[in-house]
């Protein structure tokens, strides 16, 4: 996996600790994570959602993803795993009553 994203969304590089691949490999960082390290992600990915969802979204489907287009989209979707603490305004990036994380299978995406 490369760490680089398409040209347009390259100030969001930094992040590529969160160019995760599954929904587990997500909720573990997400889970390990401190609440400063979620809304500094959150904070930083939220103006640009909009325009990753209108570029992903142009992309033929079921068209192969090159390695930056895919990095992008498992950065959407760890954002997303970021957003569920803050939105609801947790206290804590995990919750005790959430899904059993162990019941998470490995489904990358090609």
């Amino acid at each position: 996996m490369t760490t680089n994203l398409p040209e347009k969304f390259r100030e969001l590089e930094q992040w590529s600790a969160w160019f995760l691949e599954t929904e587990r490999e997500r909720h573990d960082k997400r889970a390990q994570s401190t609440m400063e390290d979620l809304r500094a992600f959150h904070a930083a990915l939220t103006p640009k959602m909009e325009e990753l969802i209108q570029y992903l979204s142009a992309i033929e489907w079921g068209a192969p993803l090159s390695d930056e287009d895919r990095n992008l989209f498992h950065l959407g979707l760890s954002y997303m795993e970021a957003a569920v603490p803050i939105d609801l305004k947790w206290k804590s990036p995990a919750a005790e009553d959430s899904f059993p994380v162990e019941r998470l299978e490995k489904m990358p995406v090609r």
